[in-house]
């Protein structure tokens, strides 16, 4: 393996000539049947990537930012440089993506295509291969055992016994629960991924998992997700690591795409939640003194939870998620001294349950995972660290208590992938972030709240490097927008309401939403609605259903995959779902991308509150913290605002209807003369700047054209009208 890569000039050179009218990448395509059109933002976006993989790195690595639009054909864009780096200076590179249906699509769609053409221009093969967590492989012994236990309890179907059958001897697919489902449909009703999926690596049930390991050791490119990246990430880049035969890094150059959707998997990665019920769920299988013990440790917790809520009614901040008392207060050292002495009681004690050799192979690594978790949340109290605080939960509806942890700023274990441990090099020598969506639209300073995100600050950004792409003419949009005299989408509680209704949707604005939805159902072709929540999925769904119409929902467990191969397969479906916002490909079908209202992630919550408190900690003033975190909040939604409407464009040639019906995103001011309608007051402003340039400004601008769907009209589509 060579120490180092081409030369810019050189890979710059093989980049331009990849992507002539004529060149490589066009046959490529050719022999797949699919046309390449040569666009210069695409080019240019792919000289930039060559650029950042050439260019000299520091002790810290190089790390370029590209904001690229659908449409700027990101994926080849990044990987023809990429594979003529790794192919010209004989080196290795990872790819990560937000999904598992990404991260496929890269692998089957656009590496063939990305190969042959660094092939056409080195001869050199390059090899790639997926890397899965352990979770996504079939366990035979566990699908045996699950099958014994629903045949015990009378719960097993003969569907459901042959299902398991077919799981445990399976023979025909990779060895993961995916390959399976794609063969023979969704796991049956009683079944679920948690219940069959691997949890260790070593025996016969890892044949097929050390088979795929063995295959991503060899490739050249090895393509991961982000939640694996991040799991890496958490351990210095070592379960990725693992791939080497030796101690020296087995990757050089990277790729995050959809990078934006990083940080919020590090914070899933990096925090921990272990209530009360979980504990007791685990405790009641044990048997013995061991499970006495444990089961006595948690009661102990339990009382101590009830008797901190009863007591400390000042420190208990009341929010839609529920109650938390933030431990990383000055005023809480008490609660936090006897917090991380019960946490650590019950993780010795799961310790001492895990290590009787009574139970199963699955229950003791739960056991160890647990205590390994409530050891992180005894730390946390113990260190004090400025990236995470110690809380106490309790749910909103029940109550149920729980330990921990609220990670402060869990994008910056991103840095990572580019600062070196002091024994070892970086990760990554070169690495680009990209994505439709890194930048907030309209920022004075580009890239900063992404960059401060991930803890991108220092000399290794590539600031020269770094920038935005976006096509100059891909697809039609147009437009229909919210009457600004709609009730606001959130609703406004009474003094006596409870914490329950917090978070709710105004009814008004539901009824108005719903409306809308309909009326694009009723002029033809599939609609996908983009919610922010399950709980509004739910209510649209059954207000859709109340005017004739059958939608697809995606609900708390549903797969989006399974319910989007419905969707293909109806011409004039209503797709609802709060998942859908990225990572839906869907070129050439929709007629219609309904945004009910601007995607703001909860203010009212314990991760904001230990954020806010941790601010006026370092000497902030109140209105100056809580405004610094309004404004990230701004930019976070903006940025998904964009990632969302990007799911309408997807083919050069595609035309659909954007329905935007929160009243609060602003009209055009020419929409607003024509309309007579007012254009002070709620909107927010900014939010217009998401929608792409080249439909708000130029000679086939469509935004300053956009229809307003008035509140006196919502009564005009319903079911009739779809039957004409």
């Amino acid at each position: 393996m060579m120490k180092g890569g081409p030369r810019v000039a050189d890979l710059t050179e093989m980049t331009a000539g990849a992507f002539a009218e004529d060149g490589p990448i066009a046959g490529a395509m050719a022999t797949r049947g699919r046309t390449y059109a040569r666009q210069e933002p695409q080019v240019d976006y792919a000289m930039r990537v060559a650029r950042a993989f050439s260019a000299p790195a520091g002790e810290r690595g190089l790390v370029a930012l590209l904001d690229a639009e659908t449409g700027i054909g990101k994926s080849l864009g990044y990987l023809v440089p990429l594979g003529l780096a790794l192919a010209a200076g004989r080196m290795r590179g990872v790819i990560s993506t937000y999904t598992l249906l990404l991260q496929r699509q890269i692998l089957e769609e656009d590496l063939p295509v990305a190969a042959d053409a660094v092939r056409a221009v080195t001869g050199r093969v390059l090899r790639a291969a997926p890397r899965l967590g352990l979770r996504n492989f079939i366990s035979p012994s566990r699908v045996t055992e699950l099958k014994q236990a629903m045949a015990d309890d009378s719960r097993l179907s003969r569907k459901a016994s042959d299902a398991l059958a077919s799981l445990a001897s399976d023979r025909f697919g990779d060895g993961t629960i995916r390959s399976w489902t794609e063969r023979n449909g969704p796991l049956p009703p009683g079944v679920r991924e948690a219940d069959i999926c691997l949890v260790g690596s070593d025996g016969e049930d890892a044949e097929a998992f050390r088979t795929h390991l063995a295959s991503a050791s060899e490739a050249d490119i090895v393509v991961v997700t982000h939640a694996l990246l991040a799991r890496s990430m958490l351990r210095w880049n070592s379960v990725i690591l693992g791939l080497s035969q030796d101690d020296t890094p087995p990757f050089r150059l990277g790729v995050v795409d959809e990078a934006d959707r990083l940080p919020r998997v590090a914070a899933d990665v990096f925090s921990v939640k272990i209530s009360i019920p979980m504990l007791r769920s685990a405790a009641s299988a044990i048997p013995g003194a061991a499970g006495r013990d444990l089961r006595r440790a948690i009661d102990d917790a339990s009382v101590w939870f009830d008797s901190v809520r009863a007591e400390n009614a000042g420190s208990v901040h009341r929010h839609a998620q529920g109650d938390s008392v933030n431990l990383g207060e000055w005023s809480t050292s008490d609660l936090r001294e006897a917090a991380r002495k019960r946490a650590g009681d019950i993780a010795a004690a799961l310790a001492r349950a895990g290590a009787t050799k009574q139970l199963p192979a699955d229950d003791v690594a739960s056991l160890h995972q647990m205590a390994v978790e409530l050891n992180q949340f005894a730390d946390s109290c113990e260190d004090m660290s400025d990236n995470h605080v110690p809380a106490l939960r309790w749910s909103p509806v029940r109550s149920y208590a729980g330990f921990s942890v609220v990670p402060l700023k869990p994008g910056r274990l991103c840095s990572r992938l580019w600062n070196p441990r002091p024994d070892a090099p970086p990760f990554l020598r070169n690495l680009v972030m990209t994505s439709a969506t890194l930048d907030a639209p309209g920022s004075p300073r580009p890239f900063y709240q992404f960059r401060n995100d991930i803890g991108l600050l220092g000399d290794n950004f590539a600031d020269s490097i770094s920038g935005r792409f976006a096509p100059k003419r891909f697809g039609k949009l147009s437009f229909v927008l919210a009457d600004p005299r709609v009730p606001s989408p959130t609703k406004r509680l009474a003094e006596d309401e409870d914490s329950e209704n917090a978070g709710q949707s105004d009814p008004a604005w539901l009824e108005y939403a719903a409306s809308g939805v309909a009326a694009a159902a009723a002029r033809g072709g599939r609609c996908l609605v983009l919610t922010t929540s399950f709980r509004d999925t739910e209510s649209l769904g059954a207000l859709l259903r109340s005017r004739g119409l059958a939608p697809l929902e995606q609900m708390r467990g549903n797969r989006l995959a399974d319910l989007l191969d419905v969707f293909r397969k109806d011409r004039r479906g209503i797709l609802v779902s709060p998942a859908a916002w990225e990572g839906v490909n869907l070129p050439g079908l929709l007629s219609h991308l309904v945004i009910p209202r601007i995607p703001f992630a909860p203010l009212d919550t314990a991760e904001r509150q230990a954020l806010l408190d941790s601010l006026i900690a370092k000497g902030w003033e109140f209105k100056r913290a809580e405004a610094s975190l309004f404004m990230a909040a701004v930019y976070d939604a903006q940025r998904r605002f964009r990632q969302g409407l990007g799911r309408a464009i997807r083919a050069a040639t595609d035309d659909v209807t954007a329905w935007i019906l929160d009243p609060r995103f602003p009209l055009p001011v020419e929409v607003a003369r024509r309309e007579g309608l007012a254009t002070e007051g709620r909107p927010m402003p900014g939010f217009e700047a998401c929608i792409p340039e080249r439909f708000r400004t130029g000679m086939r601008a469509t935004f300053p054209m956009a229809e307003v769907f008035r509140l006196a009209e919502t009564a005009g589509a319903d079911a009739r009208e779809l039957a004409e």
